[in-house]
């Protein structure tokens, strides 16, 4: 019995806190969609083939770019990442 009861204690937490952070999602939701699409926008950036400063489709070219290639998986971390860091500033600032 103290088992279950504790397991219901830590539901309840988790329900609580999800609820909480739901409300601070759902109250600055402009600024999670703006973080969004800049996030995507920022890490899903690929420039062309450049040979010369030419676009071109020679096979010897290579693909610069100043930004690294990010698979969605690590896109995804990064976002959630930086949405847990919005949410703790919210929560921090409510106190």
């Amino acid at each position: 019995m103290l088992a279950w009861h504790a397991l219901e204690r830590g539901f309840d937490s988790v329900a609580d806190t999800a609820l909480e952070y739901g409300r601070i999602v759902s109250r600055e939701a402009e600024l999670f969609f703006g973080v969004f699409f800049m996030i995507i926008g920022f890490l899903n950036f690929q420039n062309g083939k450049n040979c010369d400063g030419n676009t071109t489709d020679y096979l010897a070219c290579t693909n610069p770019s100043t930004y690294y290639y990010y698979s969605a998986f690590e896109i995804a971390l990064i976002t959630i990442g930086i949405f847990l860091v919005i949410l703790w500033y919210f929560k921090r600032e409510r106190r």
